[in-house]
């Protein structure tokens, strides 16, 4: 775990959700400058801010701090699919298809990794 991490990892998960400061801000009915503080690590949110940030991004508190295993992981998988589908460029259209299911394929894999741990940290919070 890394704490340092926390204001990487809100903008990591806000940006995989499409969502903008703005957009969090609003939820937390706050200004978006001290949404933009949380991200940029000028200032940490009380706890009842960091509890609506986990809901409204749909991750773990632990995801937030880097606790989680699949952290890394999650923070790097669009950048990996962004970079897959532009080599798929060069690859000839049936090849491509035989391609794709197995990112596919792959990637429902990781999804389904990543409910696994989630409902285990739910039920180790109950």
């Amino acid at each position: 775990m890394n704490i340092s991490d926390f204001p990487n990892n809100l903008r990591t998960f806000r940006k995989q959700k499409n969502l903008t400061q703005t957009d969090i801000a609003r939820s937390l009915k706050c200004q978006q400058a001290t949404y933009s503080r949380y991200e940029s690590g000028e200032q940490w949110p009380p706890l009842d801010k960091v509890i609506e940030i986990a809901d409204i991004l749909e991750v773990s508190i632990d995801a937030l701090v880097g606790r989680d295993l699949f952290c890394e992981q999650a923070a790097n998988i669009e950048q990996w699919v962004q970079a897959m589908r532009s080599l798929l460029d060069a690859v000839k259209e049936d090849r491509r298809r035989n391609i794709v299911r197995v990112i596919d394929g792959l990637v429902h894999l990781y999804q389904d990794g990543l409910e696994r741990v989630k409902k285990k940290d739910e039920t180790a919070d109950n």
